[in-house]
This record gives structure tokens, sequence and C-alpha cells, in this order.
């Protein structure tokens, strides 16, 4: 079971449980052990912001611990320990501030924080005949570079020190410390290719031997001045291994002490890490108050091997689910109630389970703007794209926003301004040849102004096709005449038309249709097989019909001769009797 954060006071030793986040602020009403589940290593840094205590994560989130440098009526303030087990009596990593100075509410100061490693929190906590071990030393205010009880003090804080040498001599040897191994204790195929490094930290300073025993294999290190310690267990050495194995670690002091930690560690090589994305929000991570009435689409990437892996995505208080697709992308809508309310940084919180029932976990801090006046559009025409039926007359275009505002709609740089009525609705009317003149554009801009002065503006996508749509047939075989030779082969019937890349053509010929597709030119063509040709002896159509993106349609047709019967050749009898005499 995993530890949560924990405030434990010193003088009546209650237990205040809260909950782990990204970004906390730690309320300490008095002098307190502040006790924080996982490794210290995992800290960028401490600054001290008048009596509280920040604490800058190396994943980006900020625990920040109101009133921690608040001294009691010992002349004590609270206290910061590490642990990674549920169980007090485990050892714990206990962080001492060196050089402290007071700070103002706006001005941060940053803190050096040394470790040592305790027993358990009992000496930081207060008995009835005792006020703490620490007391003496850390409510003095004394600078103090300290490991493993080993105390660098000045003259006049002689009682601290001989305090903190007394608990020294009282430790039951040195003591060490594994650390979760790749931060979860399960080694996956992507470890195990660059190697895998396990460390921890021990009570004992500079040059004293560990030795790390993993699957009869040793590896051997010696801690620094702060009793870390680090070793590299290359590839090899996890082939061939699968399932739980056990780390230990055996430290050995000056004196020849020894302590050993061991820890379980899982090796499954069947699985890749797991890992999931999320795409930058509108482009920006920036939400607006149009973009946030519309509803938002959420969507990023996974390591997921295939479609069907479950992907849950928390925001404002609610969860949305969705499966990645073939490729391990996914997506959701975020309608706009979930926007309602928001303001100012939020996060968004995606967990991905993928197909063995691993997870991964990714957050994205996003902004919200829902302050100011936002804008709807309708759909144009129903579709968004206005085509030259529906251009003939002039194409109302017509949404909502705040009130009494005032709107400006631009198509092709025409404007029409309006003002919305006491509901917020608005429209305006674009005549015909606006957008005649405006075919081809992709969007227009919707621009509002409030009373007091606030402004919106959006792009409204939109496709305007509109001008004549037209269709031609030309010259098939060069002459329009299909002899008995080209027709015992497949001939190409082609030609142009009005629209661009991907419009369909349809070419019938008798009660054959042959479909086609215009390229980027407006051209177009088909083989029309031998077979087609087969019982045609005479004048025939050829009818092409386009239909652009619109759904417009134009036909043309031509007319083409095609000769396949043999031709017959007839002499005349020569000299009327096909006899030449003489004469």
């Amino acid at each position: 079971m995993e530890r949560k954060i924990e405030i434990i006071s010193r003088e009546q030793h209650a237990h205040q449980v809260i909950e782990p986040d990204a970004s906390i602020h730690l309320d300490i009403t008095e002098s307190s052990v502040v006790y924080l589940p996982g490794n210290h290593a995992d800290i960028m840094s401490y600054s001290r912001m008048g009596d509280d205590l920040v604490i800058q994560m190396k994943g980006g989130g900020i625990i920040r611990c109101a009133r921690f440098f608040e001294e009691d009526e010992k002349g004590n303030h609270s206290e910061l320990v590490f642990g990674e087990s549920e169980d007090d009596s485990r050892p714990v990593v206990h962080v001492i501030f060196q050089d402290l100075v007071s700070a103002g509410q706006s001005d941060a100061v940053e803190l050096l924080g040394n470790v040592e490693l305790l027993s358990s929190i009992d000496p930081l906590l207060y008995s009835d005949d005792d006020g703490g071990i620490l007391a003496p030393l850390l409510g003095a205010g004394m600078a103090a570079a300290l490991l493993g009880g080993v105390v660098a003090a000045d003259e006049s804080h002689d009682h601290g020190k001989r305090d903190r040498e007394n608990h020294h001599d009282d430790r039951e040897g040195p003591s060490i410390v594994i650390h979760p191994v790749t931060g979860d204790d399960v080694i996956v195929r992507e470890d195990i290719s660059g190697g895998v490094t396990i460390e921890g930290s021990s009570s004992e300073p500079t040059g004293c031997k560990v030795v790390i025993t993993v699957n009869s294999s040793e590896f051997s290190t010696t801690t620094d001045r702060n009793g870390n310690w680090s070793v590299e267990v290359p590839t090899d050495t996890w082939n061939g291994i699968e399932g739980d194995i056990i780390v230990v670690a055996v430290v050995t002091d000056e004196s020849g002490n020894t302590a050993q930690d061991d820890r379980t560690v899982k090796v499954n090589t069947d699985i890749d890490e797991v890992h999931v994305f999320i795409n930058p929000v509108t482009g920006d991570d920036v939400v607006n108050v149009s973009e946030a009435v519309a509803g938002v689409t959420l969507e990023g990437t996974s390591s997921a091997q295939g479609a069907g892996c479950e992907v849950v995505v928390r925001i404002g208080g609610e969860e949305f689910k969705t499966q990645t697709d073939e490729n391990g992308n996914w997506s959701v809508d975020v309608p706009a109630q979930v926007w309602n309310g928001l303001d100012g940084e939020t996060d968004i919180v995606v967990v991905m389970t993928n197909e063995t029932g691993n997870t991964a976990e990714a957050e994205r801090t996003i902004i919200v703007e829902t302050s100011g006046p936002h804008i709807i559009v309708n759909p144009i025409t129903g579709d968004d794209i206005i085509d030259t039926d529906e251009a003939m007359g002039g194409v109302i275009i017509d949404g909502s926003t705040t009130p009494d505002a005032e709107v400006v709609v631009v198509v092709d740089g025409k404007e029409f301004p309006t003002t919305a009525d006491g509901g917020g609705k608005w429209a305006v009317e674009v005549p015909e040849d606006v957008l005649d003149d405006a075919a081809g554009i992709d969007s227009i801009i919707v621009e509002v102004t409030e009373a007091d002065g606030d402004t919106a503006t959006i792009d409204h996508p939109v496709t305007i096709v509109t001008g004549d749509i037209a269709i031609s047939v030309n010259p098939v075989t060069g002459d329009d005449v299909i002899n008995a030779t080209e027709a015992a082969d497949s001939v190409s019937v082609d030609g142009t038309s009005s629209e661009s890349s991907g419009c369909e053509v349809v070419v019938r010929i008798g009660r054959v249709e042959l479909k086609t597709l215009t390229d980027e030119g407006g051209n177009w063509s088909v083989e029309v097989p031998a077979e087609v040709w087969n019982g045609i002896d005479s004048e025939t159509d050829i009818v092409a019909i386009v239909t652009n993106e619109s759904g417009n349609t134009a036909e043309t047709e031509r007319k083409v001769t095609v000769e396949t019967s043999t031709p017959t050749v007839t002499i005349a009898p020569v000299a009327g009797d096909d006899l030449i005499n003489a004469a």
C-alpha cells in the first residue's frame, strides 16, 4: 500500500493525511513532522518564502508548506522527512536546512538541504520529558552540515552538538536503504536495454563500501559525502531473469559493522514501457471563451500497440473515456458545460491502460480564459458550403454573442456590421456579388465588441463555390470516328471541366457507365474497353457528367461514329467481259 503525505504533530503525535497531487498546499498549524512518500532525490530545490517552505519537484510539481519555519515555544520549526513505507519503524531520510535566514513573503530564498538517515521519525517527536533531540540544534538556528551524526558547529552551540553526538552514539550500527528501482520496482524491456541503475542512501559518509547483489552477481561501490550510492547493473545480468527477484545491499562502516537492506523487484521483459502524451490544446494551450462555448477536442498519442486500449481523461472534476485507434492515437470531445466555471490554469490528466494492464499517466496545464465576449456562428447554409444556387439572392450569416454587442462579419475583406439583440442573437445578409467575388475562400471573420470595450474575434470555416460549372469531351481518336482496329483495343475518352481535383465524372456510352475523378487541373480521362464497342456500328452519343464538391452537376454530349463492320471491295468486269484482246 502506497503511503500518503502526512503531517504529524510533534507534541500530540496526531497524524493528518493528505492525498498526493502535482501541486499541494500544506497548512501547518503547529510544529510538526512533514512526511513525504518517495525519494528525496526527486527534489529539484528547496526555498523559503516568509515562514513557508516551498519544495520544487523535478517532475514540475510544487509542495508549499505554510508556516513550516514558524517556531514553537521551544524555539523549533517543523521538520521534513522522506520515506518509502507505511511502517513508521522503517528508516526515513531527514532533511536538515542549512544557513536559515528570514525571508519576505514575496521573496524566495533558496535553501541547502543536507540529509541524514534515521531509523524512524521518533527522534523528531516530542516526549513528555524531552523537548526533542533536535530542539537545541535547530531551535538555536545553528548552520550545520551533517550526515549520519557528524556535526560541524561552532563553540557557541556545544549543547546542540552534544545532543546530536549522543543520538549518534545511540544508533545500533550503520543503516542502508535501497530506493525504488526504475521508480516503480518494475523493470521492463526498455530499462534493461541500457542497463539499470540501482541507488540508495545510508548513514555512512564518504568512502564506505556498499555491495549490491543481483541474481548472484555482486557490484561494489562506495558512499559519497552525503551517504548516497549507486551502481550500474548491465544488460547481461538481467538476461534470462523473469518475475520477482530480491536485490540486496550491504554497507560496511569504518569499524567493520555492516547493515543490509533488500528490495523485491519485478522483471517483466514481455512488455515495453508504457507512454501516453497530450497534444497542445487548441494549438496554444489557451482555451478562449469562443472555443470553450463550442466545446474543445483533446487528443494525443500513446505507446499502445494497436486499437482498443482504454484512455481516461480528467478535467474540471469530470472524466471522459475513449480508446486508442490502430496507431495508438486518442481523442475526446469536452463539451461547453465542463469549461463553464473554469478560469485560469487548469490541469488535464490522462491515464492510458495498455493491452497487458500496465498504465501510464500524463498531465498538461492549460489556461482557460472564459471571461470576455463569446461568439457562436451557426452553420452557414446548413453545411458551411455556399454553392451557386444558394448564393443567388444572397446568404444569411447568423449566430449569437453577448446581448447588445456590436458584431462585424468580414467576407473577403468586405465588412457587414450589425448589433446583437437583447437575447444575443445577430444576423447579416451577404449579397450575391460579394459571394461570387469570394469564391475559393476558406473562412470568414466575425468580430464582437461589448459595451465595456472587450472584444473577441474568430475565424469561421466556410467553402464558397459559385460561378458556372462546366464539362467538355475532347475529340475521340482525334476525328470522332472509331474504326474496327481502334475498337478492337480500348479507346481513351477524355476531357476537361471547371472543377478542381477530386470531383466525380461519370461517362455513359450506351448502357455502360465508367467513373473517374478530375485532377488538379480539372482534366479527366477513362479507358473504354473493346467489349463496350462491340455491337455498335453507327453514330453513338458519349455523355459526361461532373459533380462538384457542393453537389452541383454539369452534363455534356459528344457524338462519335463507330465503324466496326469489315469493309468490302468490288471490282467491275474488265473490258466488259474480263478479256483483253490485241485490239
